[in-house]
């Protein structure tokens, strides 16, 4: 719960930031080396280049939850489970409490 509450804090600062839908796409892409979306590693690469300041078991936890919450039974994420959870907050006003309550 406490690295869920500490990444809940740093996500939040950073889409205060408001990255644009086409540099979000870009960096997936940049990510996506095979096209057939992205695993942990590429996951962890696409937070860095966005600037999220987040430890390995915090890009491990979102991915996690991320897949958990994804409709198909494929291990990789797909551009649109990617944008689904960095806007949630955005819409929202705020984060998802959930988002990273599964550490």
């Amino acid at each position: 719960i406490v690295v869920g509450n500490n990444t809940a804090k740093k996500l939040k600062a950073m889409r205060k930031s408001l990255y644009s839908e086409h540099t979000l796409r870009s960096k997936f892409q940049v990510a996506n080396v095979e096209g057939d979306g992205l695993d942990l590693k590429q996951f962890r690469f696409v937070c860095e280049d966005l600037g999220l300041d987040l430890t390995a078991r915090e890009v491990e936890a979102a991915f996690g939850y991320i897949r958990k919450s994804g409709n198909d039974t494929n291990e990789k994420l797909s551009y649109e489970e990617f944008k689904a959870w960095w806007n949630t907050a955005e819409e929202e006003g705020q984060i998802d409490d959930n988002a990273f309550v599964f550490v």
